[in-house]
């Protein structure tokens, strides 16, 4: 998981810096990553061109790519994947994630019952 900011308004995304989201710099993150496994970036872009040009550089290297926007805020967390045909849909993921959290309210587990993991999934798109 990549949460880096680079504290620079002139470059039109601040988070990550560009090096972060260069070809090179993702194919090492592809070579790193086990089949199962999820990149997972942090993306902060006002310039629209440029996050449309981040997006299309990352398919390139992680065809399956979930996206979900935080509300009020610019930021977009990134789930990059290298196996499309392990896409799941909205309504299986928010299954899944509602079998998980029942097994994580179990006495004994460490869950904060305040975050509903399937609502945070309904915002999720696949691009």
């Amino acid at each position: 998981m990549f949460d880096v900011d680079s504290k620079d308004p002139t470059l039109g995304m601040s988070c990550p810096p560009p090096a972060f989201v260069d070809q090179p710099f993702l194919q090492k993150v592809k070579s790193i990553l086990t089949p199962e496994g999820v990149f997972i970036l942090n993306l902060v872009c006002r310039d629209l061109g440029l996050k449309d040009s981040v997006l299309t550089g990352l398919k390139t290297v992680f065809p399956l790519l979930y996206v979900r926007r935080i509300e009020g805020e610019v930021n977009e967390i990134l789930f990059c994947q290298l196996h499309p045909e392990q896409k799941l849909a909205t309504p299986e993921l928010l299954e899944m994630a509602q079998a998980l959290e029942q097994t994580l309210r179990k006495p004994g587990k460490g869950w904060d019952d305040t975050y509903i993991l399937s609502d945070m999934l309904k915002t999720v798109k696949i691009v």
